[in-house]
């Protein structure tokens, strides 16, 4: 099966978020979410099955995998959320993505 490139993603100074990628770094956009108790590993063993054109980003969330803990404590919807925005623009993609 393929490897994954660990992507470390600088989402605020001195926060960072990690994510697992597949696939050619100009290929479709696809950022991929994992449950509340999983991390981006979820998904290794589906990525390398999906179409080689997709880029292929597997979040991992604050507090989840090799992501940072947040220095608060807050792990509301509204955090994920504006996380997962923010590494969408670290990625290049604000301009959208599937």
């Amino acid at each position: 099966l393929a490897m994954a490139q660990e992507l470390p993603l600088q989402v605020r100074k001195g926060f960072s978020l990690t994510a697992k990628a597949w696939g050619p770094v100009d290929g479709e956009p696809w950022l991929v979410l994992h449950g509340f108790l999983d991390n981006a590993a979820a998904f290794d063993l589906l990525c390398p099955h999906l179409p080689k054109t997709w880029r292929l980003v597997c979040l991992d969330f604050a507090g989840h995998g090799h992501s940072n803990h947040r220095a608060n404590a807050s792990y509301s919807t509204t955090d994920h959320v504006t996380d997962v925005w923010l590494a969408a623009v670290a990625l290049g993609w604000q301009n959208g993505f599937s």
